[in-house]
C-alpha cells in the first residue's frame, strides 16, 4: 500500500492510498483520482519524505 501526498489544481492538499505507484499513475491517467474537497480531477503528486 502506498500513501501519496496529492494536490488538486485548486490547491487543496490531501492523501491518496493506492496499491502501488503504477496504480496511482493508471488511475490518475484516467482522471479517476478526485479531490475530496472540490471534486477536481486534475491531481498532482507532491514530493514526500523517504
Amino acid at each position: 500500500m502506498k500513501v501519496l501526498n496529492l494536490r488538486c489544481a485548486n490547491g487543496h492538499g490531501f492523501e491518496g492510498w493506492f496499491a502501488s505507484e503504477d496504480d496511482f499513475l493508471d488511475q490518475n491517467g484516467r482522471a479517476a483520482v478526485e479531490c475530496p474537497l472540490c471534486a477536481d480531477r486534475v491531481v498532482t503528486r507532491l514530493p514526500s519524505a523517504p
